[in-house]
């Protein structure tokens, strides 16, 4: 037990008049770096046990250090990657908004110009300019307009040259009248019939009731002489199939009328040839503008309308006729006789 007393007095004197030196910090730390390590340290002899125990303390240090050191740098350089990173994504993200941008400037460029070539936002009066297809048309439709103005007028024109050449020679047929009348005091019938076929052309024509009731009148007083003018033509003694002329002359050779004389005979009875007969008159066939006039007396006997003829001559040109017939059926014991008029009326050139 002494012993171990001695033992440590010796070595607690040795401690203190040799004071051991303990390096804190490797050579290989940034308070070297780039210097040559420092030639003063010394080493001096110590126990086994108490080295051990230094070594172990200095191991401990430098643990401590270097497990102290490396979160540090670890977050460090964690913070670099997500520094750079940030960067990298703002550069892409500032790219496509630029990209995006570019983009759409040069839609809006490319529709602007699409709009200008189809003329969809230009004024009414700059699209008319740049469309030459439209000044076309409107040239060709001016141009036919014109043609049917022209073709109008000429019409207008060839109407009113035939009434004027009308009305003149009514005019000097009515002074020739009145002159043969001043010298000889008598109305010749002929003269007399003329006069009053041209008054019924100036003051009927513009009435269809007016002159159907004239035309009726006419009838009527024709059927009181149907009897005289087919013995007067002799007709039981013409021989069925017979067509003939013939022609009444005035004692100065002028040309009285023209009748024309028929005779033919239908394979069937009495009524259904009359019934036929009565039916043709009623000329079906015409229906072109055809109007019938219904306020007529004895309406089962008598029909009156009017329709036109057309006809397209050699030119191209198309000229008609305004007709006005009246007809009527006569019923005796023995006979049937139908009676009809027509008023014949140029339209146009005629």
């Amino acid at each position: 037990m002494s012993t171990d007393l001695e033992f440590l007095q010796q070595v607690t004197a040795f401690l203190e008049e040799e004071a051991l030196f303990t390096p804190r910090k490797s050579f290989g730390s940034n308070q070297y770096a780039g210097e040559s390590p420092p030639t003063w340290l010394a080493v001096s002899p110590v126990n086994s046990d108490a080295s051990l125990l230094r070594g172990h303390e200095v191991e401990g240090h430098l643990s401590k250090t270097s497990d102290g050191d490396k979160p540090r740098a670890k977050k460090s350089k964690v913070c670099h990657e997500t520094d750079r990173r940030h960067k990298y994504r703002q550069r892409l993200k500032d790219e496509r908004d630029q990209l995006n941008h570019t983009v759409n400037v040069l839609s809006k460029q490319l529709q602007e110009l699409i709009e200008a070539k189809q003329g969809t936002k230009t004024t009414a009066r700059t699209d008319l300019v740049l469309s030459k297809s439209f000044w076309r048309k409107v040239a060709t439709q001016q141009r036919e307009q014109r043609y049917l103005v022209e073709a109008e007028h000429k019409r207008l024109s060839d109407i009113v040259n035939s009434q004027d050449a009308y009305i003149e020679k009514m005019m000097i047929a009515l002074r020739k009248g009145f002159l043969n009348i001043s010298l000889t005091g008598e109305i010749k019938a002929a003269d007399m019939h003329d006069q009053i076929d041209d008054l019924k052309w100036l003051h009927l024509k513009s009435s269809d009731a007016m002159l159907y009731e004239v035309y009726l009148r006419e009838v009527n007083e024709s059927y009181a002489r149907v009897d005289s003018v087919l013995n007067e033509c002799d007709v039981d003694s013409v021989p069925v199939g017979t067509v003939s002329y013939i022609h009444r002359h005035n004692p100065d050779g002028d040309v009285d009328y023209v009748q024309y004389v028929n005779k033919f005979m239908y394979p069937f009875d009495f009524e259904r040839t009359c019934n036929g007969m009565w039916e043709v008159s009623k000329l079906p066939h015409r229906q072109i503008d055809r109007e019938v006039y219904e306020d007529l007396s004895d309406a089962g006997n008598t029909v009156a309308f009017k329709f036109r003829v057309k006809k397209t001559l050699a030119d191209g040109s198309t000229v008609s006729v305004l007709k006005r017939v009246l007809s009527r059926r006569f019923r005796d014991n023995n006979q049937v006789v139908i009676i009809w008029k027509i008023f014949s009326e140029g339209e146009g050139i005629f």
